[in-house]
Order: structure tokens, then C-alpha cells, then sequence
């Protein structure tokens, strides 16, 4: 479902910039590259955080399983950490 309104969006560019190269006659490069323009400024820093957040979130599960280990085995020191948080 996460690609579903990048798509959209895309499309609605892509649209919008052909039925404008249509008008003007120009189907030239220069004139298609408003769609890259387009997207970008909506999407690519949302793209950008989706990256992140997923390298980020692929090393948790294993971060959490030391953390849990470490709260089994010495439970004072963990009280003791996150109480100063």
C-alpha cells in the first residue's frame, strides 16, 4: 500500500506534463524534464526518510533482543538507566 500514492502522483505529473508538451508541440527533453521537477519536490524527502527509517529499523530487532537480555541479566542497572532518561 506505500506505493500506491507515489504512483498516483507520479502519474498525475507525468499527465500533466505531456498534455502540456502535447499543446505547446514541444515533446523535447528539455520540456518533459518539468516531470522530474514535479515529483521530486513532492516525493524525494519523504523517499529520502523511507530510506532511513527502513536501514535504521532492520538493525532494531537485534538491538532490542541485547537490550531484553541485558534487562534479564542485570535488572538493577536497568532501572538505574532508564530512570534517567
Amino acid at each position: 500500500g506505500a506505493g500506491i500514492y507515489p504512483a498516483m502522483t507520479t502519474g498525475r505529473y507525468a499527465a500533466e506534463v505531456a498534455a502540456k508538451a502535447i499543446q505547446k508541440g514541444d515533446l523535447s527533453e528539455r520540456s518533459l524534464k518539468e516531470f522530474e521537477s514535479l515529483w521530486r519536490a513532492e516525493l524525494e524527502q519523504g523517499i529520502r526518510y523511507s530510506t532511513l527509517a527502513l536501514r535504521t529499523l532492520t538493525h532494531i530487532p537485534v538491538s532490542v533482543d541485547i537490550a531484553l537480555l541485558f534487562g534479564r541479566l542485570f535488572p538493577s542497572a536497568m532501572r538505574t538507566l532508564f530512570s534517567k532518561v
